[in-house]
């Protein structure tokens, strides 16, 4: 039976395939029910529409084009388009799947022209099937193989011996040049701070503006997308940056995005984050993620073993200092030991062979020096075994009343004859009151007082030994009492101020030798004090002299018996034939530290900091105005060249606010003319990079001293000491380059024994690795503007960090750069590639200088 018309059309409306046939123009003019099921669409929807409707705009343009010229040539076209089914949900929340996931699906089209009688194209039938899964397959095998390809190289790549920050951004390009993983350009890595309360940005990778880096250097724990991630330890997934609640910062012009927020994990522990920028709505297919994770886990691994490194290599230099001070001191207590038994059995076996042979007075010689080493050699063994209880809490420490101005007097009184036999000056000044009676043990604090006392009479050659006494109210109510024992010795280098308390430490041996002691006195002293509740602390100032401070708790001001009537006011002596001196450790004021340069700003601060100055930090000139115009600083140190606003800006704009708050220009430019230019922004003394650390205190001091006068000495003092820096510029300027010194190593200047000052070497050379390689890629670039800006970082930076002999090479890159000279450029990168390969080297090996010590 032949088929009709309707016939026809009821096959077509139940056949299996989803079925469109539109006319030449491409409108639809008819579609089966299975059209319907796959596109959303019911069929009266879609009749007298173009397929069109259909297009998710994502399918490439170029796809419809070979398309179109295929069908109208009268050829079938077969292929595959992205297409987006009509929507059912109205709306999905924050976090939800979006809407377009949800409505695209992969179709396979075949396209074939249907012909008339006359044989020509009169309509086309187009046979559409949902091959959604099939596509997420091919592309899951083919991100897998991506994907292993990525992980592989981004293991290489942080397993080589490149800096920490330039392994982490090499890794994140590589993560992004997977294109299966759809992630922007864009993203960077956050470490937790030491103090566990707030993450540092490390490292950025792609375009971001200045308020972003400005803003997002420091991020609390818990507060934004990548602070609840370092809390949560979860991978958290962002839709939309203007609709997620918890992506709390914006910016201007920021866009439309997503986001990837790894947690890096390592040993059970949260080290920092991953954050990468993604399009709207990221995908959450799990085995992506479990991509980012893997990744995630690799980068935090090499965190925690750059962390592990250099833990080390503090542990074992502190390991390595302690196995030399020991076996230095015990040395030399073999030394002290043996010295007074020679005397004891010498001059023993003398009188047993000659004792009747000799005279009266000859035998009462013998028999006193046999005496005095006896003492000796016990005084050996009493400090040794009091050191012991004193390690082992096993020293007991009395309770009951006793006089210490009597003490005092007594123990002057015994060692005013060494005084007088060494023409030295020996008095007690009592400034206000003292205490009549003190509950402590009287006599721990004798063999405190009479160590302290020796010491500074042992030491000091000329000049005078003073003991000046105070009592000290807090502001508890209660009270201390304060001993100072201030000799006029060589004093002692701050850098070996915090080791001369140690029991195995002895600074300088040949000055153990020379004076004679054991190197035990002040650890044990230090240990009596703290068992007595009070403390013993130094101040000195080399070449003038030592003061060591011995602290107690007196209890409730009211309470103390007092000599005479308690004075509120405290007394300060100053010595009027030096003013400067002891500036080091008394800077007093509160300073606005302005540099852009991590390590000039870091130890810079540590050494106002230690000096005793409050400190308080910006890295742009845009900060410094911000906080100069808010709070009352006594002093602002002031980079002159920054990013954002440099210093010269900032310094006339704080004038124009009408803040009065000396400035001290700090800057690597050191040719004619630049101080004026600083004076002329504002400034009022001038400092060239690489700071000399006793120029910037003595400066720091001079200032903050004019402060609570009239300014007017210091002003003097600074503009003849510039003169003399510009004088000692113009000097340098002229010198020669001399010849690169032929080492295995170099060691920073700054004192490597002291942590903190070699936590700033360490990641001065981390930094320094970094640049030098930037300045590679500038030269081979031909890029001499930013090779000039790294050159002009080096020259302020390297003298800074204790690195002197990087600072010409930095100069004449500089200069080359800036006149685009390709050879000289080349040449002297070498130079400092090879310097840096030497501070490298010298970091693992660093070398301690000899300096004196009180026992």
């Amino acid at each position: 039976m032949p088929l009709n018309d309707q016939d026809f059309f009821r096959i077509l409306s139940q056949c299996s395939e989803a079925i469109a046939i539109t006319d030449t123009d491409g409108v639809i003019l008819f579609a089966n029910s299975r059209f319907a099921v796959i596109t959303g669409y019911a069929v009266e929807e879609v009749v007298g529409q173009t397929p069109g409707v259909l297009g998710s705009g994502k399918t490439p343009p170029e796809v419809y084009r070979e398309m179109w010229e295929m069908i109208r040539a009268g050829r079938a076209w077969e292929g595959r388009v992205l297409n987006k089914r009509k929507a059912t949900l109205p709306m999905r929340l924050v976090g939800g799947n979006p809407r377009n996931a949800d409505n695209e699906y992969w179709s396979h089209l075949t396209i074939s022209p249907i012909r008339g009688p006359d044989g020509e194209v009169c309509f086309y039938s187009a046979t559409h099937r949902d091959v959604t899964r099939e596509v997420e397959a091919e592309r899951r095998l083919e991100f897998e193989r991506g994907e292993s390809r990525v992980r592989a190289d981004i293991a290489m790549m942080l397993q080589s011996k490149d800096p920490l920050r330039e392994r982490l951004k090499r890794s994140i390009k590589l993560l992004m040049g997977l294109e299966e993983l759809d992630i922007e350009n864009k993203g960077g890595v956050f470490i937790r701070n030491a103090e566990e309360t707030h993450l540092d940005l490390f490292i950025t990778h792609g375009k971001f503006s200045d308020e972003f880096l400005e803003r997002e250097q420091r991020i609390p724990f818990g507060a934004c997308l990548c602070g609840r991630a370092v809390v949560s330890g979860e991978l958290l997934v962002s839709d939309d940056c203007f609709c997620d609640p918890r992506h709390e910062h914006t910016f201007v012009g920021m866009k439309r995005h997503g986001h990837y927020i790894v947690p890096l994990q390592a040993f059970g522990e949260t080290l920092g984050v991953m954050f990468l920028y993604t399009a709207p709505f990221p995908s959450r297919e799990e085995y992506r993620l479990r991509t980012l994770r893997s990744v995630g886990d690799s980068i935090a691994l090499s965190i925690a073993n750059n962390q592990i490194e250099r833990q080390l290599i503090l542990a074992t230099k502190r390991a390595n200092e302690a196995s030399k001070a020991k076996s230095d001191f015990l040395a030399n207590m073999s030394h002290e030991i043996r010295t007074p038994l020679n005397g004891i059995l010498g001059f023993t076996d003398m009188l047993r062979r000659d004792g009747d042979a000799i005279g009266e007075a000859e035998r009462k010689e013998w028999l006193d020096v046999i005496h005095e080493s006896g003492q000796h050699l016990l005084q050996l063994i009493n400090n040794i075994l009091d050191l012991s209880k004193v390690e082992a809490d096993q020293l007991d420490v009395e309770r009951t009343q006793c006089k210490p101005m009597e003490i005092l007097s007594d123990l002057v009184s015994v060692m005013r004859v060494q005084a007088s036999e060494k023409t030295i000056a020996l008095d007690i000044e009592c400034e206000g009151c003292t205490p009549h009676a003190i509950t402590s043990d009287p006599t721990r604090l004798r063999q405190i007082l009479t160590n302290l006392i020796g010491n500074a009479l042992k030491f000091t050659q000329d000049g005078s030994v003073t003991i000046r006494t105070r009592v000290e109210e807090l502001e508890d109510g209660t009270a201390n009492l304060v001993i100072d024992i201030v000799d006029t010795g060589p004093g002692i280098p701050e850098d070996k101020l915090g080791s001369i308390f140690n029991p195995f430490s002895q600074a300088d041996t040949s000055i153990t030798r020379k004076f004679g002691g054991t190197g035990l006195g002040l650890p044990i002293s230090r240990k009596l004090a703290e068992a007595l509740g009070g403390m013993l602390t130094v101040s000195s100032v080399l070449g003038e002299g030592s003061t060591f401070t011995l602290t107690l708790g007196l209890g409730p001001i009211g309470e103390i018996d007092l000599t005479k009537t308690f004075k509120r006011e405290a007394v300060c002596r100053v010595d009027p034939r030096n003013p400067d001196a002891g500036c080091i450790g008394s800077l007093v004021g509160h300073v606005l530290l302005v540099d852009d340069g991590e390590t000039n700003r870091h130890l810079i601060e540590l050494l106002l900091r230690r000096a005793g100055a409050e400190v308080t930090t910006a890295d742009n000139g845009q900060k410094a105005l911000a906080l100069a115009t808010r709070t009352a600083y006594d002093l602002i140190l002031m980079d002159m060249q920054m990013p954002i606003m440099d210093g010269y800006t900032a310094s006339r704009e704080i004038r124009e606010h009408g803040v009065t708050t000396p400035i001290i220009a700090l800057t690597a430019s050191a040719m004619k003319g630049d101080r004026e230019r600083c004076l002329e922004a504002g400034c009022d003394d001038y400092l060239t990079k690489p700071v000399e650390i006793n120029a910037l205190l003595g400066a720091a001091y001079r200032w903050l001293s004019a402060g609570k006068t009239d300014g007017a000495e210091a002003g003097g003092a600074a503009a003849s000491d510039t003169s003399a820096a510009d004088a000692h510029i113009a000097e340098v300027v002229e010198q020669e380059t001399p010849a690169p010194v032929e080492t295995s190593s170099v060691v920073s200047s700054l004192p490597t024994d002291d942590p903190e000052f070699l936590e700033i070497i360490l990641d001065y050379i981390d930094k320094l690795s970094e640049q030098v390689s930037a300045m590679e890629r500038s030269c081979e670039e031909q890029d001499f503007e930013t090779l000039a800006h790294l050159a002009h970082w080096l020259r302020g930076s390297g003298g800074t960090a204790g690195f002197d002999l990087l600072t010409q090479p930095a100069e004449r890159l500089e200069q080359a750069a800036n006149e685009h000279l390709e050879e000289g450029v080349a040449a002297v990168i070498d130079e400092l590639k090879t310097l840096t390969k030497l501070i490298q080297r010298g970091v693992q090996t660093p070398e301690t200088s000899e300096h004196h010590t009180h026992e």
